[in-house]
């Protein structure tokens, strides 16, 4: 039976799939003409359907075996196909319609833009591996996390934005367990459905692979032990290769340089790289306590603001931070030296704190404005309503990293750690870990 004959004999399957999900997805009606007009397609169409490799395999809608399990067991990712429109489907990897670094909530109406965003991170994960570990400066990272976390989701989807989303989390979870950012008590939205995953998971192909080995790992007491299997994996075959004119993934031929050599994992960039990390380690230890020092001159963000890292009464280690990583820092250690928690859940209870952050770095104007504000605004710019988890996450990130390129082993642990939201539309809550007994703060000294 030839391509499009194939495909055509697919559609009497759909007339299997529940009401209830097409009624989900076309609530005004619509169904037939659109099934007609995605079984219409004409034979170049379908051509390109069948070779088709991102966001899924297309080769295996053709299978009759395993188009009947989909209308069977993921019958909403058929739908959403024919929602979508399949000459949508099959341009997707190629059309571009993102507007700059804002970040995008995965759903129907933003599919396109996260699908952009989703392939520059690939592209830009590969770039790396060929570029080699130990050559990468502080900006490359910086770019490649920017365009990784520029995609959100709040929950876990099993249709056509669960393909965008399994390629994302792959992406996301290749980067935290090659650079050891890793976040316990961050769930990423795993495809808990078993059954739904891994039919997901099969059609999505190899991309899906570090999302399937993080998602199985939901047994294990310490997520980091998945992390560690995912990064010598990497390491062994290498990531993803950039897509070929026809939209093919293939294993790449590179590696990522042996992980025992961590003095090159990653080295930093030139002197202007504008993240500069100190490294004084003096002692070992278990770090038990923190000292921020606050800049010598709060008009500037270029003053320089330190964090100490202290076992007892000896430093182990310190770095720089940004003004605004030291007023997020210092927001965390203030609740921790008040012995309370969830103070993300609820700034506006903390606005006199606030305000003696605001006073003490420099910051943007945008800070001010959101201090006196009473509940979250959808243009929130600054960590203080986000609780969409954006800034703080990138916070979160940028300050362990920071953290984890000292490769000292008194440090080997997640200083800033997520807890559960208490309510789901107040999401980005964050605590110092537990074993940060004292948080000190040292004024400027004028």
């Amino acid at each position: 039976m030839q391509i499009t004959e194939k495909f055509l004999h697919l559609k009497s399957r759909c007339s299997h799939i529940p009401t209830d999900i097409i009624e989900t997805y076309f609530p005004n009606g619509g169904y037939n003409h659109a099934l007609d007009e995605f079984f219409g397609a004409d034979e170049k169409t379908i051509q390109i359907l069948y070779h088709l490799t991102y966001p899924f395999i297309g080769k295996k809608l053709f299978d009759d075996f395993i188009f009947n399990r989909l209308v069977r067991t993921l019958p909403e990712f058929i739908v959403s196909l024919i929602k979508f429109g399949l000459d949508r489907v099959v341009t997707l990897k190629d059309f571009r319609a993102c507007d700059g670094q804002h970040e995008i909530v995965l759903s129907h109406e933003t599919l396109t833009d996260a699908s952009e965003a989703v392939i520059e991170a690939m592209d830009m994960l590969r770039a790396i591996e060929k570029k080699q570990i130990e050559k990468l400066s502080l900006s490359d990272l910086d770019e490649l996390f920017d365009r990784a976390y520029k995609v959100t989701y709040p929950q876990a989807f099993y249709d056509l934005l669960g393909t965008i989303q399994v390629l994302h989390q792959s992406v996301t979870i290749s980067i935290e367990s090659l650079w050891s950012i890793v976040d316990p008590s961050d769930s990423k939205h795993i495809h808990a459905k078993l059954a739904k995953a891994s039919l997901l998971y099969e059609i999505v192909g190899a991309g899906s692979k570090p999302a399937q080995m993080y998602a199985t790992s939901e047994s294990l007491e310490k997520r980091d032990e998945i992390h560690s299997i995912i990064a010598e994996d990497l390491r062994l075959h290498g990531y993803l290769d950039s897509m070929t004119t026809q939209g093919q993934l293939q294993p790449s031929q590179t590696t990522i340089p042996d992980s025992e050599d961590k003095s090159k994992f990653p080295v930093l960039g030139s002197e202007k790289d504008e993240i500069s990390i100190e490294e004084s380690t003096t002692h070992y230890g278990e770090v038990n306590g923190l000292i921020l020092h606050l800049p010598e001159d709060q008009t500037t963000d270029q003053s320089i603001v330190k964090l100490d890292f202290m076992s007892s009464d000896n430093k182990i280690a310190d770095i720089k931070l940004s003004h605004m990583e030291a007023a997020f820092l210092y927001y965390l250690g203030a609740e921790r030296e008040a012995g309370e928690s969830y103070w993300l859940h609820a700034p506006n209870k903390h606005r006199e704190l606030l305000l003696k952050i605001w006073n003490s770095f420099s910051l943007p104007q945008s800070f001010e404005n959101e201090l006196e504000l009473e509940s979250a605004q959808k243009d929130s710019t600054t960590w203080i309503w986000d609780f969409r988890n954006t800034n703080r996450k990138t916070l979160r990130n940028q300050i362990q990293r920071k953290i984890k390129y000292l490769h000292a082993e008194a440090l080997d642990f997640n200083l800033i750690t997520s807890i559960k939201p208490k309510s789901p539309s107040r999401g980005g809550n964050y605590k110092l870990n537990n074993q940060i007994t004292s948080f000190e703060i040292s004024k400027p000294s004028r």
